[in-house]
């Protein structure tokens, strides 16, 4: 059985969806022009039922997820296939009218002289059954729409503008066919006035130089002006939202931008310290969309929290030296501990004297450890730690951190460390030995 999201599955359903635009395109064309399938015509139209009868065996052979569950059993996906899309598929895929115009012996340039206008109009209307088809259609582009191939927002309204223009050359071709460009010189200038006069009517412009000149005309083009008007508000609304929410974490940083703004101009805040706090916003916005992750986490079932978690903090973990042999157990167990923070450059993480209620890990930047006057002693980066002296020996800070640029920090609090010592007396004899080394340098 073939896996719904295996490659081959994937590819396809781009081959159907290109097989069935060009059906859905190519026979109210053939309908209404009235041109054989001779040539290379008759070729794509092979094609076209050969990719139809083939997709036919390919949904007995996919198997189907049924309430989150992947089900592979020939039978049940028989059954299914059976009584959902078998019968539209299987109608679709029969040339019913290639096996009825070839069974009378003659190529069909010639049967409009054997049988009446009207019974080969008949035959060739046999084709519309192929139309069928556009109900799987939009299924397909559903599905396609759900892939992270483009924002999700461009895939809407790329699929919008090609309905749109399937919906113009489905009334241009009925237009044609009700005798509406009687002047035209040739085929192609008649549908091409034809689809003309479908867009005028249908975006509600309607320059007037195509006008219906009976009965049946006039009332088409009554139907056709009812359904632009529906169509155009449709259009204005559903194209103003789509252009609006195009990118929605752009969106949501400008919204909370301007309140952030607001605030800053309402309490009249020092000019240095609004720098400094849009500065933090444009960093948070320009490393992760503006974007909380411990907030998404916290949506998520535990183990797609630890998943997650352990992807995006892999780097780190791997380039801590406190880690290295650590437990797989231990390690997960820390990064679901782990609450991101940022700090901007010259921020203090935390001063001397400080009750120590957290250790830090450095995902990305530099901090400089101060001692008591204020003086450097050491420079931290990206994958070494800090804090946890005052965390094994309940002091308060011996030392103060602050960042040199722009620092991705991720802290761990007390009873959280301290549960973790307590489990691991290996990793706790590690910790403890870097804390004294540590404890020792400060002092000295």
């Amino acid at each position: 059985m073939i896996h719904p999201s295996h490659p081959f599955k994937q590819t396809w359903d781009l081959i159907l969806i290109l097989v069935t635009t060009y059906a859905s395109i190519e026979v109210p064309l053939r309908l209404v022009l009235g041109y054989p399938a001779t040539g290379y015509i008759l070729f794509l139209d092979l094609i076209v039922i050969t990719v139809f009868i083939a997709d036919v065996f390919i949904n007995f052979r996919t198997s189907i997820i049924i309430e989150g569950r992947l089900i592979s059993d020939p039978r049940i996906v028989a059954r299914r296939y059976l009584s959902t899309w078998f019968i539209v598929d299987f109608l679709a895929a029969v040339p019913f009218d290639l096996i009825l115009i070839h069974s009378l012996g003659e190529p069909e340039a010639d049967l409009a002289r054997l049988i009446s206008p009207t019974l080969l109009r008949a035959l060739r209307m046999l084709r519309l059954i192929r139309l069928l088809r556009l109900v799987r259609l939009a299924q397909l582009l559903h599905h396609l729409g759900h892939r992270e191939m483009l924002n999700p927002a461009i895939m809407r309204l790329l699929f919008f503008g090609f309905w749109v223009s399937l919906i113009g050359h489905w009334v241009g071709c009925g237009w044609v066919a009700m005798g509406g460009i009687p002047d035209a010189p040739d085929q192609v200038t008649r549908y091409i006035r034809g689809v003309y006069w479908a867009f005028t009517t249908l975006t509600t412009v309607g320059y007037g130089d195509v006008v219906p000149t009976n009965n049946h005309q006039t009332v088409y083009a009554i139907l056709t002006m009812i359904v632009g008007v529906g169509m155009y508000g449709y259009i204005i609304g559903n194209v103003a939202h789509l252009l609006a929410n195009i990118d929605v974490a752009r969106a949501h940083f400008r919204q909370k931008m301007e309140n952030v703004n607001a605030f800053l101009r309402y309490r009249h805040l020092p000019t240095s310290l609004q720098d400094k706090i849009r500065n933090y916003y444009n960093y948070l916005w320009e490393s992760r969309l503006g974007y909380d992750e411990f907030t998404f986490l916290k949506d998520l079932p535990r183990s797609l929290q630890m998943e997650v978690a352990l992807s995006l903090n892999k780097d780190i973990l791997e380039r801590m030296p406190i880690l290295k042999g650590a437990p797989s157990s231990l390690v997960r167990e820390i990064v679901l501990s782990l609450s991101p923070q940022v700090f901007t450059p010259g921020d203090m993480v935390f001063q001397y004297g400080d009750p120590g209620k957290e250790m830090y890990m450095i995902s990305k930047g530099s901090v400089e450890i101060l001692d008591k006057e204020r003086n450097a002693i050491a420079t931290l980066s990206d994958g070494q730690f800090f804090g946890e002296v005052a965390l094994l020996h309940h002091a308060p800070r011996n030392a103060s951190v602050r960042a040199l640029d722009y620092c991705d920090i991720y802290s761990l609090d007390r009873k959280t460390f301290e549960e973790i010592l307590n489990r691991y007396p290996d990793f706790a004899a590690t910790v403890e030995s870097m804390a004294e080394q540590r404890k020792g340098q400060s002092s000295s």
